[in-house]
């Protein structure tokens, strides 16, 4: 009987990790179709929302001069600090947006899971503060997995939330990516400069 159970608890573990390999090896498929999207071989300045582990932070930081990483969950900022340990020129920190934004322009932010946490006013905000700190004619990846996600809806809701409120302030064109797994994946090219203050308040009470 002794010996069933181990045979039993040993098949279940190698279901296990084969189950675990499997996600890893999707996750990394995914993080290599948002790179394999990008406009541009390299990047100025390169901002990241999310540090979940559905992640292309590594290939993104290797194309950019200066890369930054921010995550409200400490243990997601300690994963991609790990993975980037490597690259001097990447820096993650521990910060909740759009309330704390950095003060600089980015040629590139991407946006992951994250966007499905921020009720409405929160992705109005983001998408002002994106609007205002990319630089012009900068790229914008919004990037969500929907497979088997309860959340599908609520993701896909966020994102068109945040794209019409971003498009109110700046000119953009969108590209939609097809996958193999289910996903919504975004490019924003964003065009020209944003609207100034006064002509978006004339736009909202038209």
């Amino acid at each position: 009987m002794r010996v069933m159970n181990f045979q039993l608890r040993l098949g279940h573990s190698e279901q296990v990790n084969h189950n675990h390999r499997n996600v890893l090896d999707a996750e990394v498929e995914q993080a290599r179709a948002v790179t394999r999207q990008l406009t541009r071989r390299h990047y100025s300045s390169v901002l990241e929302l999310g540090c979940s582990p559905v992640t292309a932070a590594a290939d993104l930081a290797r194309r950019a001069d200066r890369f930054l990483a921010l995550d409200d969950d400490p243990r997601n900022v300690e994963a991609a600090r790990a993975r980037l340990i490597c690259r001097p020129q990447a820096r993650v920190r521990h910060a909740s947006v759009p309330r704390n934004w950095p003060r600089r322009a980015f040629d590139l932010i991407v946006i992951s899971e994250m966007i499905a946490r921020l009720n409405r006013f929160e992705l109005r905000a983001l998408a002002r503060r994106c609007a205002e700190t990319l630089s012009d004619c900068g790229e914008l990846i919004l990037f969500c997995d929907l497979e088997d996600s309860r959340s599908t809806v609520q993701r896909i809701a966020a994102a068109e939330e945040f794209r019409r409120e971003f498009g109110r302030l700046r000119q953009l064109e969108i590209t939609r990516h097809a996958h193999a797994r289910s996903a919504l994946h975004l490019t924003i090219l964003a065009r020209g400069q944003i609207v100034p203050r006064a002509q978006f308040e004339t736009r909202e009470g038209a």
